[in-house]
């Protein structure tokens, strides 16, 4: 009897193990040659180790703050980098990370120097779904329609740090980390939340900063987890009748 079972049993496991691992990486961009060439700007196409676009003067560059590789250095312009997949997603939770460091502020039009905006380009509802903001006094805010924004953390000029934003899309809500260390917690979204993409923005100063290390990862929605369960525990199955 137990031999009956042995392969199902193991099939089952290992589907379980390979739905709490699973998920699927968008974007992966670490600026590194090959494909982004030092001294060039950073090389978009449709890649997941490419952002999608770029606007304003970008270089791939070394030496940039206390990044220890090369990084992709927006210089005293104004300008955005950009990351658009080809999909919509309304369901899934979506793990964003990225490194950064501002290397000048300039403070001619304003306090905001950088944004990271998190987008759903929709006509009848804010295009944003939540914005990071960096402010010339070291702040660093954080905003979306429903909630409004407020300032949650510092940020030091020449230094780096690792950033990570979790937005659930079947839950509707976000948090939000700094070097590891929770910033916001289980933040709700504006009521019926997707996503087309995300993009770096200077929109009216012109400081420098380095970016590095960008990932978008998601992890489907419980039910796609179940049915790759199901799935794998049949596939045990057939593999023991043949």
């Amino acid at each position: 009897m137990m031999r009956k079972y042995l392969i199902p049993l193991i099939a089952l496991a290992l589907g379980a193990g390979a739905a709490i691992v699973y998920s699927d990486i968008i974007f992966d961009v670490d600026f590194e040659n090959p494909p982004h060439v030092a001294g060039s700007p950073p090389v978009t196409g449709s890649s997941v180790n490419q952002p999608t676009g770029i606007s304003g003067s970008w270089d791939i560059a070394t030496g940039v703050a206390d990044f220890s590789s090369q990084v992709a250095l927006l210089d005293s312009t104004s300008g955005g980098m950009g990351f658009v997949p080809s999909d919509v997603y309304t369901t899934g939770i979506h793990i964003f990370r990225w490194e950064y460091a501002l290397v000048t502020v300039d403070s001619s039009q304003g306090q905001l120097q950088t944004s990271v905006m998190f987008i759903n380009d929709g006509m009848s509802r804010p295009a944003q779904e939540v914005i990071i903001s960096y402010l010339d006094d070291g702040t660093l805010n954080i905003s979306d329609p429903l909630n409004g924004g407020t300032g949650v953390s510092n940020w030091l000029l020449n230094q780096s740090a690792t950033y990570a934003l979790t937005i659930d899309l079947d839950s509707q809500t976000y948090g939000f980390t700094v070097d590891a260390q929770p910033i916001v917690t289980d933040t709700p979204l504006n009521p019926g939340a997707f996503l087309t993409g995300m993009s770096f923005q200077t929109p009216f100063n012109m400081p420098s900063y380095g970016l590095d290390n960008f990932q978008w990862q998601i992890i489907p929605e419980p039910t796609t987890l179940g049915l790759m369960l199901v799935a794998l525990g049949a596939l045990g199955l057939r593999v023991f009748r043949c």
